[in-house]
């Protein structure tokens, strides 16, 4: 029960297991994921003492919000963009 109704489980000394319900949608999640780690990896550089972390309430509001918009590119739109960009820099990747 480990994954449970979330579609990212971050399994130690293991890696990360990304799930959707599309192949855009993983996709997606993966990326942002990611980009969130480097952010941390870049933030924790600058040592413990000088992180400013949020308090519980802001961080409870701020996730049932993200919960409540649910999964935001309901037109593909960063999807599409995605493929646009692999079209340029990586066209084999359609055969």
């Amino acid at each position: 029960h480990a994954i449970a109704n979330n579609l990212i489980l971050v399994m130690r000394n293991h890696g990360v297991l990304i799930g959707g319900r599309t192949i855009p949608e993983a996709f997606l999640k993966h990326h942002f994921f990611e980009a969130s780690c480097r952010a941390q990896v870049a933030a924790l550089s600058a040592g413990l003492d000088n992180l400013i972390v949020i308090d519980d309430a802001a961080a409870e509001a701020a996730a049932s919000e993200h919960e409540a918009l649910g999964y935001p590119d309901v037109n593909q739109r960063d999807w599409q963009a995605t493929l646009r960009l692999l079209d340029e820099d990586a066209p084999s990747y359609r055969t």
